[in-house]
């Protein structure tokens, strides 16, 4: 007995991803200020402090580092059409709020400011692990 199938070709379209907000995110930790803009869910452009050739050493971790970086930053942002006219919202992280004035002095404009913050620490610790 021999069985047959049948079959049809079929085109697959690209699926749309949902049309994300797009947003900022300033992720800063003890010694350097990350930026991201992210529009539409889409990686366009990004930075650190640790990028920039003018701060080095300890001044890299200053508040006027996270400052200067971000205003150029957003100057450059702003000469791309796509972004110029875009409203943002903006998420942080970590301590560095002197970057967000660097972001609203180069012109930007946000919708919604979100902080994220730390899980609240429960007081249990991951078991220890051994070696073998």
């Amino acid at each position: 007995m021999r069985l047959t199938c049948k079959f049809k070709r079929v085109k697959l379209k690209p699926v749309k991803a949902p049309l994300m907000g797009s947003r900022i995110v300033l992720h800063s930790s003890k010694n350097t200020c990350r930026m991201f803009i992210v529009k539409e869910g889409r990686l366009v452009l990004y930075t650190s402090v640790k990028r920039s050739s003018i701060y080095t050493g300890y001044e890299r971790r200053l508040w006027i580092a996270a400052y200067t970086t971000a205003l150029h930053f957003g100057r450059e942002a702003q000469k791309r059409k796509d972004i110029r006219n875009t409203k943002f919202e903006l998420y942080l992280k970590g301590s560095q709020k002197h970057a967000v004035a660097g972001f609203l002095d180069s012109g930007f404009v946000f919708t919604k400011v979100k902080e994220i913050k730390n899980p609240a620490f429960n007081g249990c610790f991951s078991k220890k692990s051994r070696r073998l």
